[in-house]
Parts: C-alpha cells; sequence; structure tokens
C-alpha cells in the first residue's frame, strides 16, 4: 500500500495506518520509537505509515501544515541505534489538498520480531522510565501493544512458514486417480459364500424331506437324477444337514473373510509428489481413518482358504500395521525414508483394504494424514475423501 492520497481519502488508522496531528517533539520521541517498532512487528505484508498533519476525528478530516522536526538521515540513525534486527525508515514531505504533512514510512518489515536494541532511558512527567532490551511493541488494529507470547507465536510460525522451502510443494493424492477424492462402491447385494451354502444346503435338505416316505430303491434312483451322484456320496442325514445349515457361518467363516477383505474390498494406495526443489529427508506419515459405522478397514491380508499351506501365499509382512485408537477406523504410521523430488512415490509398500455396508452410500470418508520430516519445518496436513456411492 503506497498511494497516499488512498491512505489519506479511503482509510482508517490500522495495523499499516496511524495519523498524528503534529510531530514527536523531543519530549516524545520515546513514543516514536514505540510506534516504529509496533507497525514493525504488525501482522502486515508491505511498508507501514505514520502520517502526520492529519485530525481523523474531526468529519471531515482536517489536514495541517507541519514541520518535520527531523531530517531521514537523524530519523534511520535514531532507529538504527535503538531497534534490532536492521529496520529502513524514511521521513519526508507530501502535498496534500495545499497542506504539506509528514509522512514516516517503516519500509517493508521482513525480519520480525524487532526488538528494543539496548535499554532505553526516557523522562515520562520528570519520572524516569526505562524499557529494557528486548522490549517489543506490536501494533493490532488501531492499538499498540507490549507483545505477547501469543503475538510472537504467530510471527515465529509465520517465519517458519516462509522459511519452509516445501510449502505449497507437496501434495498426496489417491494413486488410482491423481485426486484428492475417490469414489468406492459399497457392498450392496452381495452372496457371502456362508449364505451360497446355505442355501444348498437347504435345497438338499428340502428334496431329501420330500424323499423322506419312498422305498429304499426309489429313494436312490430319485436322489441321484434329482440332486447327483456326488451328492449320494456326501450325503447326510436330515439331522446332519439340520446342524449343518444352523453353523454354516461358523464354517465358512474364512471363506466369508476371504470373500469380504480380498475379493470384494476396494484396493487402494496413496502417493506423494514433492514438487520442491529438495528431497525430504526421514519422512514419517501419521494416517488416520476416522471412525464410521459401516466401514471396515481390513487390518491384514487374508489368504485363500483353499490354498493349503504348503502353497505360498501373499505374506502379511508388507502390509501397513494398523494401530487401534479411540473414535477412528484405524491409525497407520509409516516411516518411509528420503522422498525424492519430482518423483511421484506410493506411501504403502501393499494397497490398502476398504469396504462399506450399503448405509454409507452417500457419506464421505475421511483420511486424515500428517507429515514429519527431517527438514520440514512444521508438519503438513493433508485430508483426503472417500465418496462412498
Amino acid at each position: 500500500m503506497d498511494d497516499l492520497e488512498d491512505l489519506l481519502t479511503d482509510h482508517n488508522e490500522s495495523n499499516f495506518l496511524d495519523f498524528k496531528v503534529e510531530d514527536y517533539p523531543k519530549a516524545k520521541k520515546h513514543e516514536l520509537l514505540k510506534d516504529i517498532l509496533s507497525f514493525a512487528n504488525s501482522d502486515y505484508s508491505g511498508d507501514r505509515f505514520i502520517i502526520i498533519g492529519v485530525n481523523e476525528k474531526t468529519d471531515p478530516r482536517t489536514y495541517y501544515d507541519v514541520e518535520i522536526l527531523q531530517d531521514s538521515a537523524a530519523l534511520q540513525q535514531f532507529i538504527e541505534s535503538n531497534i534490532s534486527p536492521e529496520l529502513e525508515v524514511d521521513i519526508y514531505k507530501y502535498n496534500f489538498e495545499g497542506k504539506n504533512l509528514g509522512i514516516i514510512k517503516v519500509i517493508n518489515p521482513v525480519n520480525q520480531p524487532y526488538e528494543i536494541k539496548k535499554d532505553y532511558v526516557f523522562k515520562v512527567d520528570d519520572e524516569t522510565k526505562v524499557w529494557k532490551e528486548g522490549t517489543m511493541f506490536i501494533r493490532v488494529g488501531s492499538k499498540t501493544k507490549l507483545m505477547s507470547r501469543k503475538y510472537l507465536d504467530k510471527i515465529y510460525e509465520k517465519n517458519f512458514i516462509k522459511e519452509d522451502p516445501f510449502i505449497n510443494l507437496i501434495s498426496i493424492t489417491f494413486t488410482a486417480n491423481n485426486k484428492s477424492t475417490i469414489d468406492f462402491k459399497s457392498i450392496a447385494e452381495l452372496t457371502l459364500p456362508s449364505e451360497e451354502a446355505r442355501l444348498e444346503l437347504a435345497h438338499i435338505f428340502q428334496k431329501k424331506m420330500a424323499l423322506q416316505g419312498l422305498e429304499f430303491e426309489k429313494y436312490i434312483e430319485e436322489m441321484i437324477n434329482q440332486i447327483g451322484i456326488n451328492e449320494i456320496a456326501n450325503e447326510f442325514s436330515i439331522k446332519q444337514l439340520e446342524k449343518k445349515i444352523q453353523n454354516v457361518h461358523l464354517e465358512y467363516r474364512d471363506q466369508d473373510n476371504y470373500f469380504l477383505s480380498e475379493q470384494t474390498s476396494h484396493k487402494f494406495n496413496l502417493s506423494i509428489f514433492n514438487n520442491s526443489q529438495t528431497v525430504l529427508k526421514n519422512t514419517k506419515f501419521i494416517i488416520k481413518f476416522p471412525f464410521e459405522n459401516g466401514a471396515t478397514l481390513v487390518t491384514k491380508i487374508v489368504k485363500d482358504p483353499s490354498l493349503s499351506r504348503l502353497e505360498i501365499s501373499i505374506p502379511n509382512f508388507s502390509y501397513p500395521t494398523i494401530e487401534n485408537e479411540f473414535m477412528h477406523l484405524g491409525v497407520i504410521k509409516i516411516d518411509k525414508g528420503d522422498i525424492r523430488h519430482k518423483l511421484s512415490t506410493e506411501i504403502f509398500d501393499e494397497d490398502l483394504r476398504i469396504y462399506f455396508d450399503p448405509q454409507l452410500i452417500g457419506k464421505k470418508i475421511d483420511i486424515n494424514i500428517e507429515i514429519h520430516a527431517e527438514n520440514l519445518p512444521v508438519p503438513q496436513k493433508f485430508s483426503l475423501k472417500i465418496n462412498v456411492v
């Protein structure tokens, strides 16, 4: 903001603008130091201005000719002697509506926080006062305040972000579509292996009941014709069939689990793209799935129950460890080492598995991700979403 006419006509006092009726006399030089220091620390990007010769309390504003009591070189020397780190200021005249106003310009402070360089002694009504070395003031809105921890923390946070070579240069997406959202279907209208077995056993049970009254030879003939020779070979009594139907979900538990976890679930991975000019060192990911009733995050790879123990199947050691945490489906913590720049890197060594009940259709499932790295000033956070359709 450097359009003085605009400042004079359209702006009120703020964290980058102050109006004074007259210049600072020698007896109030401490006020000049305080005002400049507070503007240097204000939360604003650009130059800040103290305009002398303006009474903003009148309507309309009143403007006065002012006599500048100091030159630019003397003011700069005064600031250099009393404020640290180095701060550039200027003072000059500006003619507005026929009046010569004084302008003190604090030039784009970029090394916050600024502080009193050494003990500064001054008098107020014959009382000696001291601002100790390290004292800081800040302009908040139109008020000047002693720097508090709250404002100092904000300054340091801004400095971290400013010095962060990765800011806005890291992205995390679903690997499948390179986006921050993805659509996954629910498991609506699926028949589990246990239910298929139950229906088959119920069908056999009904046939046996229908044949119960036939002579033995006729019974065998009908069984062969209607059910098949394999069923005769594995024939169960009606009582045995009743028991098998009752326990079918227990007997087929492994088949159901494999069907949901491996054959039906959505397998997905996440990718990080480091678009900076440097490697992310010793990178760690914390990935959280908030709890959602009806969503299941598979905690391990389920082996095919039809395979024998001697047959080779997928090992579990490559699947991410999923920790339990209150109000979460699961939490995954991964040490990924260095993440090279200008390359896309998959976060998981093995795709995650997840599936959703039909009740979640229309819901959005969050995935919250936090990245820590040796050379990241502050952790970066991301949020991805799964749309259940």
